[in-house]
């Protein structure tokens, strides 16, 4: 069964390629780099008005910013401004394994809980398989980077 699963997500657009249709849903940002560690850099980047509604960083309470580690295949150094390119597709993705994939266990277990008629065990079974999915989300997202599927985020450009 999960065979077949990973054999349809890899076949779909948003998973071979990176990106919806001709990259419509694409977003690029702005951030300025923090540190420099080898091949990798900390890039930081400021919360705006847009983040309110759509919560996708999962800023932490209070905080302005949001650091993310990147590839450095720019050479940029610390203290450059750096525009970043996220693939729709990483988005969209993202969004499946952190909401459904989990939402899909939790319903899983409902229904196993619901056809024993134990309401206790309904509850122990869906809070159960809503970790399994929480788990389950972790280690896909996890085997999809180790296999590069999705593209993730990627430095474009030095701005300043």
């Amino acid at each position: 069964m999960m065979r077949r699963f990973f054999a349809f997500l890899r076949m779909t657009k948003f998973l071979r390629d990176g990106g919806a249709a001709d990259g419509v849903c694409d977003l690029e940002e702005t951030g300025l780099v923090t540190a420099v560690n080898g091949g990798v850099i900390s890039v930081q980047f400021e919360r705006k008005a847009e983040c309110e509604k759509c919560k996708m960083c999962a800023f932490p309470a209070g905080s302005k910013n949001f650091n993310l580690e990147l590839d450095n295949t720019i050479g940029a150094k610390e203290g450059d401004r750096v525009l970043v390119h996220l693939s729709g597709g990483y988005v969209v993705m993202s969004s499946f394994l952190v909401y459904i994939i989990p939402l899909l266990f939790c319903f899983i277990g409902l229904l196993i809980g619901f056809l024993t008629g134990n309401d206790l065990l309904t509850v122990v079974l869906a809070v159960s398989f809503l970790v399994l999915g929480f788990l389950a989300a972790v280690l896909t997202e996890k085997l999809l980077k180790k296999k590069r599927t999705i593209k993730k985020p990627e430095v474009i450009k030095i701005i300043e």
